[in-house]
């Protein structure tokens, strides 16, 4: 339809009626046929963000999807013109709005009653801002995934509170895979830690490795875990043996007495055994002096302890075997 009048009509008829939806969804697609792209961008964020029951979270994140590819439709984005600001706030309330449907679909997940069904509704009826979401859903629900990309969207740094949202996450982990056998446990684990590792993993702000490693390295002592296993997740996320090595060490050099309260004084030598050896069976990489003068260090250290130490003759060992395969690397590249 190319009247003049048919734009005039739909913005004056949509004015008086209460429920407008269908006319504003005739709007922006009369815009889109006349690739007036920005004005059926305008159209389709007052749709996500009217206040209705009648329209989902996922109906008003498909709005805002649309708005932002036809706000960048436009050619060259304008901030003069104030196109360039609009795109930037469709952008943020889109990233916002995929944290309001995580957090609804966290409270689908739980147990029905009055109080989720009314958070459902009450998700589904409006866009909300990262605090009411945070203090309204994600903390009385305990959605601790959520509240680390509450906190993580709204730029806010805490290393208290970040490291705390983590140990939930991981202990809702091992709280929701309890009674499974060992392999399901660490699968579910593995494969949770890889995703939030790819999401935050480029900011040590929100991903803190040192932190991190420590704790599930006191759980996967605790729980029999193979001592190569938390090394391999990080490695998997993207964080360099060379980088590991030294947060292990550094772990290893605290002398933390938690490890010898339940009974495995050297699992920390036996995961840089693991991590060491995964180092040098890696063909790519250059097995470097620093290493074996490390072995050496944690040789002199089991020679100290109680001979009946669990573990102790295993550890000497196979770090006695390892100093000699980096020794032979190191004579191969020499």
């Amino acid at each position: 339809i190319q009247s003049p009048f048919v734009e005039d009509f739909l913005k004056y008829t949509a004015t008086l009626q209460q429920d407008n939806t269908p006319l504003l969804d005739i709007l922006w697609r009369y815009y889109e046929r006349n690739k007036n792209y920005i004005a059926a961008a305008r159209i389709l964020d007052q749709l996500a963000r009217k206040e209705s029951v009648e329209l989902t979270l996922s109906r008003r994140l498909e709005y805002i999807s649309r708005a932002v590819m036809y706000a960048k439709s436009c050619g060259s984005v304008s901030s003069v013109s104030g196109e360039g600001e609009f795109l930037h706030e469709l952008e943020e309330k889109m990233e916002v709005a995929r944290i309001q449907l995580s957090i609804l679909q966290g409270i689908q997940s739980l147990h029905h009653s009055q109080h989720t069904q009314q958070a459902i509704t009450e998700l589904n009826s409006k866009l909300m801002d990262v605090s009411q979401l945070y203090g309204e859903f994600a903390d009385p629900y305990n959605l601790s995934e959520c509240k680390l990309s509450i906190v993580h969207c709204a730029g806010h740094f805490d290393v208290t509170l970040i490291e705390s949202l983590w140990s939930e996450i991981i202990e809702q982990e091992l709280q929701s895979t309890l009674g499974n056998d060992r392999d399901t446990r660490t699968q579910s684990m593995r494969d949770r830690l890889l995703r939030l590792g790819k999401l935050y993993s480029r900011n040590d702000s929100y991903f803190p490795t040192a932190y991190l490693i420590k704790l599930l390295e006191q759980h996967s002592c605790q729980l029999g875990w193979d001592p190569g296993f938390i090394p391999d997740i990080f490695h998997q996320v993207g964080v360099s043996y060379s980088t590991l090595f030294t947060l292990y060490n550094n772990l290893f050099e605290e002398k933390d007495t938690f490890w010898g309260s339940v009974g495995r004084p050297l699992h920390v030598l036996s995961v840089l055994l693991a991590l060491l050896s995964a180092y040098t069976a890696n063909s790519s990489l250059v097995a470097t002096k620093h290493f074996s003068v490390a072995i050496d260090k944690y040789l002199v250290e089991l020679q100290t302890l109680d001979p009946s130490t669990p573990d102790i003759n295993t550890l000497t060992a196979g770090l006695r075997n390892l100093k000699r395969e980096l020794q032979r690397n190191l004579d191969t590249i020499k």
